[in-house]
This record gives C-alpha cells, structure tokens and sequence, in this order.
C-alpha cells in the first residue's frame, strides 16, 4: 500500500495531510524519514510513524453527514471567531474530519468520515464530483445572465468564476436557483452573484456527489444509508487505482 494511502487510511489524517506530513520529513517508516508519498509498505511489517505516533490503518471507516447551519466553522473543534462542530454536536466520534467545507455562511450537507482516501477522490477538482446548491436571492436573474454564469463570470482581480449548471426553481422579488459545481473556488456562488449585482440571502448545499441531505434537519448527523455506502465503494472502485 502507498505510503499516503496507509496514513490517510488511519482515519487521523485527510489525504492531502498525509502528503503535506510526507513530504514535511514528519513521517518515519521503521525509523528513516520518508518524504516519498508513493512509497510503498506493508501493514502487518513495518512500522509507520507520524510526528512521533504510530499509525495502523482503521478496520472499520466511519461515513456521517451532517446538516451544519450558518454561522458554524466546518471543523471538528473552534480554532477561531466561529464555533466548530463538535460545539453543534457533541458525540462526534473521534477519528473523523469533514471531507471538504462550507463557509461560515453556508449551510447544508457536510460529510465527516475517517477514510482519507474517499475523501481525496471526493474533493479533488479532477474527479470532478458534483456538488448541488440551492441559492436564494434578492431578484431574478434575466435569460442573458443565466447563460452568462455558466460561461464564466469575471469576479474581480482577473479571477473568472462560472457555474457547471443553474436552473431557476422559483422566480420573483426574491427567487430560488438551484447551482451545480465541481470544483468551488473561494465564496465562488456569492461572488458570481454579486458580479451581477445580486445579493444572496441564503446558500445550501444538498448533495455531494450521491450523498444527500434529504430531509434533515439543521444540527442533525447521520450515517450513510445503504444506497449512500455504495457510491463509496463505486467511487472508490473507480478512481483508487488512478492515484
């Protein structure tokens, strides 16, 4: 198994940790400093340590969403102004962390799991796994501005934002759209919007990939249903053997 695959697998560091921890020389494989995440090692032989603690791959992932509302950091414990997830729900298991974020001012659906595998394929932009939101605004946007967010927008500084679909769920004073992405770059919806001079009032995200909040409700968790574990596997199947 590669190096990065096995920390990652532990379920104490996301994929792209394990690599930063790598290629860091915070990473020891029976007592050498490695700082090549492709090398390979085998678990019931050696010996892998990260910063002074050894680390197995979990038998058993964990896969949760949860509805995080506004105003919440999307991380386990606060580190700054906003508070954190275990401050919505107490009994996050240890082990887990969100694969990916939301904004403070974005609520919907976060995933939380230990397997830093799934997690890579899910967030990184080249496996391009959609992402779905619903997008409330002040106004309705004209036939000519729909086309334009799915051609690309200028955002400000020479940075382009555009949107891989939108459709309008319900229009008016205040409309309704729902947005598909596959890659979200910085506030990406709100700067879009803005560009055109409309203000979003409200964001969720609904779905990630397979996985959808359906009908939960705002600080609820749950774990992944049976049709939701097989898109992991599907995904994994499909895309592990690619990195």
């Amino acid at each position: 198994m590669r190096l990065n695959k096995y920390i990652a697998s532990s379920g104490l560091f996301s994929r792209r940790r394990s690599d930063d921890l790598i290629f860091g020389g915070k990473v020891k494989v029976n007592g050498v400093v490695i700082k090549e995440p492709w090398c390979e090692v085998i678990e019931d032989r050696d010996v892998v340590v990260v910063e002074d603690r050894v680390v197995r791959p979990r038998k058993k992932q964990l896969y949760l969403k949860l509805y995080k509302p506004a105003g919440y950091e999307t991380v386990i414990e606060k580190r700054g102004d906003f508070p954190g997830l275990m401050d919505l729900i107490e009994d996050i298991p240890e082990g887990v962390f969100p694969a990916g974020r939301l904004d403070v001012n974005t609520e919907g659906l976060v995933i939380l799991t230990s397997d830093g595998e799934f997690s890579y394929i899910l967030t990184h932009p080249k496996y391009e796994i959609p992402r779905r939101y619903k997008v409330k605004t002040r106004g309705e946007l004209s036939e000519e501005e729909l086309d334009r967010v799915v051609q690309g927008v200028t955002m400000g500084k020479g940075e382009k934002g555009k949107f891989d679909a939108i459709s309008p769920v319900k229009t008016g004073k205040f409309s309704w759209y729902e947005v598909v992405l596959h890659e979200g770059k910085y506030h990406e919806i709100r700067r879009v919007f803005s560009a055109l001079g409309y203000k979003v009032m409200r964001l969720i995200r609904f779905s990630f990939g397979e996985i959808y909040l359906g009908s939960m409700r705002r600080g609820e968790m749950k774990k992944f249903t049976g049709e939701e574990m097989g898109f992991v596997r599907n995904l994994r199947k499909k895309f592990t053997s690619e990195h």
